[in-house]
């Protein structure tokens, strides 16, 4: 109808490199600004942030370009949890296996506690293992940590309950 192909019709013109480097200059302060006032954002964030704030669209391969080149992470904080008191004003006794050695099943047994997270709540679970097998020679669940999660019924590795 024009006299033009399809193709030259929707041709756009593409930008020069210094062009592209400027822009991209000017989307790095933003990032950087964004990333001042708020060191945990990473490029979702930073981009939800441009949209809303700044009424401002970007890609987000660009925008996670930008970011990777210039060094832009987000400032990720965990906590480090303790969860052992080694403090605690208890007798603390000795290591007696360290320097025994294992030679057969039934020799030594050890034991641990550990909880597990169900859908409702949290149960605990003592498990006595033998140390040469490393078989479970019993154990016991309970809601809670108590002398009875140990004395109220250590079940062996077969089910049944053992009276300690």
């Amino acid at each position: 109808m024009l006299g033009l192909s399809r193709s030259a019709f929707y041709y756009t013109p593409k930008i020069d490199a210094g062009e592209k480097q400027f822009r991209d200059a000017q989307l790095r302060d933003k990032i950087e600004t964004i990333q001042t006032a708020f060191p945990g954002y990473g490029y979702r964030r930073v981009k939800k942030h441009l949209l809303f704030y700044e009424d401002l669209r970007v890609n987000e391969k660009r925008l996670r370009r930008i970011m990777r080149e210039e060094g832009l992470f987000a400032m990720i904080c965990r906590s480090f949890t303790k969860t052992t008191d080694s403090g605690h004003g208890f007798t603390i006794y000795p290591n007696l296996v360290k320097e025994k050695k294992v030679t057969w099943v039934n020799q030594i047994w050890v034991s641990d506690i550990t909880y597990i997270r169900i859908t409702t709540c949290f149960v605990y679970l003592a498990v006595i293992l033998d140390l040469f097998s490393r078989k479970v020679v019993g154990w016991a669940i309970s809601r809670r940590i108590d002398k009875g999660l140990w004395f109220g019924g250590i079940k062996n590795g077969f089910g049944a309950t053992q009276t300690a």
